[in-house]
């Protein structure tokens, strides 16, 4: 069998086309034992560098559906009802608390606590009130002025 034939070695090229993305030619050059123009020839024939449509047929495995920003404010919002969830349990505890303790005033601060707490963490839910305004009764301000006098 013999006859003086000898049998290439297989090449495993999609491990030299990383070689070459990862470190570029030279250095995969190098690592690789195959000359710059070898890899330049077969990145050429592979198409290596060539940006090809998806192929239908092997679709990915993992795709990112939303972006991160998204991703990190949905996390968020996850959290923020969660959060309102167990403030709204305390405060249906402290009420009910409060209910039973027949005037006494620690049950009255700790829902007054509950709903302060709840309005400094979530102060966009809380009404604005911008403007104040003061209305004095003019007779009053007379009657004022007569016993003054």
């Amino acid at each position: 069998m013999s006859n003086g034939a000898t049998t290439a070695t297989p090449v495993n090229k999609e491990a030299i086309r990383i070689l070459v993305q990862d470190h570029g030619y030279k250095t995969a050059s190098e690592i690789s034992g195959y000359t710059e123009e070898n890899l330049r020839q077969m990145a050429h024939r592979g198409e290596w560098f060539k940006s090809r449509p998806p192929n239908p047929n092997n679709p990915t495995l993992s795709q990112r559906v939303t972006n991160l920003a998204e991703s990190h404010a949905d996390t968020l919002q996850g959290h923020r009802e969660r959060s309102l969830t167990h403030l709204a349990k305390y405060a249906e505890d402290a009420g009910r608390n409060l209910a039973e303790s027949n005037g006494d005033l620690r049950a009255a601060k700790a829902f007054q606590s509950v709903a302060a707490g709840r309005a400094n963490l979530f102060p966009e839910d809380q009404p604005r009130t911008a403007i104040q305004v003061n209305v004095l009764s003019f007779a009053a301000i007379r009657e004022t002025e007569a016993s003054d006098a």
